[in-house]
């Protein structure tokens, strides 16, 4: 969309403010990882405790966010999910963080392909692995998971929590800009009915 999206207005909150909502509760600490020179723009967040890391060089792709923030936690575990995607359900962040326990980590799997930027990992596992794929060359995420034992959680078990996967949905154009601000708008006021 030509600009930092998780600080987007949808419905006069930015888009990151969704997906932190979703996460309160289940995890201890919350990492928000932004591009380089970001770090800013994303005052308000670090003020009220959340740690913002910044990418160390520009258009390195998502695993340089994801490394980033597995070096700033200090939990056994990370859960990562990216900030354009406003109806990520709690139920979702729970079922990969429970399917993570005892392995490296629980990756969703929709239509026999990974969600790229999804996931749970125990963090010094996964950081060494990111660490070593991202020093090859490589910037998909998925190119790390050989190096790691997971758990592939099945669409029909992600169905359970989110039966229309709207976890997944990517805000990524204007017109799912508008399509999601729809949708909260009907729903807020099937809520106040």
């Amino acid at each position: 969309m030509g600009r930092d999206k998780g600080l987007l207005p949808l419905r006069g909150d930015p888009m990151v403010s969704y997906v932190i909502d979703a996460m309160l509760g289940i995890v201890n600490e919350i990492v928000i990882s932004v591009g380089k020179g970001q770090a800013p723009k994303y005052d308000e967040y670090a003020e009220i405790g959340f740690e913002v890391v910044e990418d160390r060089a520009t258009g390195m792709g998502p695993m340089e966010g994801i490394l980033c923030s597995l070096k700033a936690s200090r939990g056994d575990y990370v859960l990562v999910s990216p900030c354009d995607t406003p109806f990520l359900k709690p139920g979702i962040c729970e079922l990969l963080l429970s399917k993570s326990r005892g392995k490296d980590g629980a990756v969703p799997v929709i239509r026999d392909k990974f969600e790229p930027v999804h996931g749970a990992f125990r963090r010094g596992d996964a950081m060494k692995a990111f660490d070593e794929a991202f020093a090859a060359g490589k910037r998909k995420p998925s190119s790390a998971y050989g190096a790691l034992d997971l758990f592939f959680v099945d669409e029909a078990a992600i169905r359970t929590v989110d039966p229309d996967l709207e976890s997944f949905w990517n805000l990524n154009t204007p017109e799912d800009l508008r399509l999601a601000e729809m949708k909260l708008t009907e729903t807020h006021e099937k809520d106040q009915d």
